[in-house]
């Protein structure tokens, strides 16, 4: 009986994100992708991201680089801390989670999920910046993120983040610009030997 209503309250908290038809997809010959599971992973991630961006901690901390990150992304993603740890200089300038270089208190929300897929899916998150005084919270800033999303080891891992733009539009990906930083770094170093 304990799991039974686990289920529906598993269900019942990730329905007002989805409409019914969103729920289960179709995905080639009989393999089923369960948004709601999605959604409910990356409600994990954004919620540990959310708490160690609120503690005095780094918040891309690597325990959650490598429960969360796909294999690929990850081996970029340590290139890029290579060479800045290397050159001593910062090659990316935000949070690849957050979009964000500096911040107060972090809230997100999960919105729509696309399964593309059974081993691939695309994601957008919101982030609020929320600057918190004694009087009120104010909303320093939002951002939106599109998560690509792979199933990898048994569970769905991010595989690059993109940032919209102002208008709405995708922006130039993590993996595209931590592959210019790294070229960039490269390039500088050979030059400065």
């Amino acid at each position: 009986m304990k799991k039974f209503a686990l289920i529906i309250a598993l269900t019942f908290s990730v329905l007002p994100i989805f409409s019914q038809q969103e729920k289960e997809v179709q995905v080639g010959e009989e393999i089923k992708v369960d948004t709601a599971m999605i959604a409910h992973r990356l409600e994990k991630i954004y919620k540990e991201v959310a708490s160690i961006a609120a503690s005095d901690n780094h918040n891309t901390d690597t325990d959650v680089l490598k429960k969360y990150l796909s294999q690929r992304f990850l081996k970029l993603y340590n290139e890029v801390d290579y060479w800045q740890i290397k050159l001593g200089e910062m090659i990316i300038g935000v949070d690849c989670w957050i979009r964000l270089q500096d911040w107060y208190k972090l809230e997100y929300k999960i919105g729509t999920i696309k399964v593309i897929s059974p081993s691939k899916a695309i994601a957008d998150v919101i982030v609020f910046d929320i600057n918190q005084t004694p009087e009120e919270e104010e909303i320093i800033s939002t951002s939106k993120i599109r998560l690509d999303l792979v199933f990898e080891n048994g569970n769905w891992m991010v595989d690059d983040f993109t940032a919209y733009n102002k208008v709405g539009e995708l922006y130039e990906s993590d993996s595209r610009l931590y592959r210019k930083g790294i070229d960039e770094a490269l390039e500088y170093f050979q030059e400065s030997n």
